[in-house]
């Protein structure tokens, strides 16, 4: 899902951040809440980036191959 602010209004957040303004004349100026302009600030701080990464995958990686799953569906057929 893409983000619900526009490309625009976070380049104008990611300077103002950089530029070291308050969090509240950042919220008035480019019109969002403040919690964003936080969050912002400190995915800036901790990713060097407006956003967060993505979370890797976790877990087993799955093990049945195509043939295995093959062989499962034609047997199961042939049971009835």
């Amino acid at each position: 899902m893409p983000c619900r602010i526009p490309d625009v209004k976070r380049r104008t957040i990611e300077v103002d951040l950089s530029l070291k303004k308050d969090t509240k004349e950042v919220a008035k100026a480019v019109h969002v809440s403040c919690r964003s302009i936080q969050r912002f600030r400190k995915n800036l701080v901790d990713y060097s980036s407006l956003v967060a990464p993505k979370v890797v995958a976790q877990g087993r990686p799955r093990t049945i191959t195509l043939e295995m799953e093959e062989v499962s569906i034609t047997s199961s057929c042939q049971v009835l």
